[in-house]
C-alpha cells in the first residue's frame, strides 16, 4: 500500500513538472520598430476593437482618430466618457452610406458640463471620429431603475 502511494506520488509530481504553468497564450514575436506608425495605430485600433468586444463592463480608452465600425470597433450600444486629460472632445458618427446633405447621424459635444453620453448605438459600416480628446467607451448596460 505504501509503495503504491509512492508510485502515485511521483507520477503526480511528475505531470506537474510536465504541464507548463501558465495558460496564457504565446504572443508571437513582433518587431515594433520596423513597422510604420499607420500600421501600428491599425494594429492597435484593432486591439482595442477585441478588447471592447471581449470586456463585458471594462473600460477601454479610445484615442482621438476615426474608427469604422464593424471592423475597427463592434456593433454595439456603448456608453462614451470624457477623458479625464480631455477639456473638450467632439465624438461624431457618419452614416454608412451619407444621405444627399452628408449630415452625420449624431455629434456629441463632451466637457466638464457634458461629460457622458448615456447611449450611443454603432451600426455595421458607420463611421465613428473622435476629436480633441481622447474617450472611455464601455459596452451599455441599460438603465437600473431599481
Amino acid at each position: 500500500m505504501k509503495v503504491l502511494r509512492r508510485v502515485l506520488i511521483l507520477c503526480l509530481g511528475l505531470l506537474l513538472l510536465i504541464t507548463p504553468l501558465s495558460t496564457a497564450e504565446e504572443l508571437p514575436e513582433i518587431d515594433y520598430a520596423s513597422l510604420s506608425i499607420e500600421t501600428l495605430i491599425a494594429l492597435r485600433t484593432e486591439i482595442e476593437g477585441a478588447i471592447l468586444e471581449q470586456a463585458g463592463d471594462k473600460e477601454i480608452d479610445v484615442p482621438v482618430g476615426t474608427y469604422i465600425v464593424g471592423e475597427h470597433i463592434p456593433v454595439g450600444d456603448y456608453t462614451v466618457s470624457v477623458d479625464g486629460n480631455a477639456i473638450m472632445t467632439i465624438v461624431q458618427v457618419d452614416p454608412a452610406e451619407p444621405d444627399a446633405f452628408g449630415l452625420p447621424d449624431s455629434m456629441d459635444v463632451l466637457s466638464n458640463d457634458t461629460p457622458t453620453i448615456g447611449r450611443l448605438a454603432l451600426a455595421e459600416g458607420e463611421t465613428l471620429t473622435i476629436s480633441g480628446g481622447a474617450v472611455v467607451m464601455k459596452k451599455f448596460v441599460g438603465l437600473d431603475f431599481d
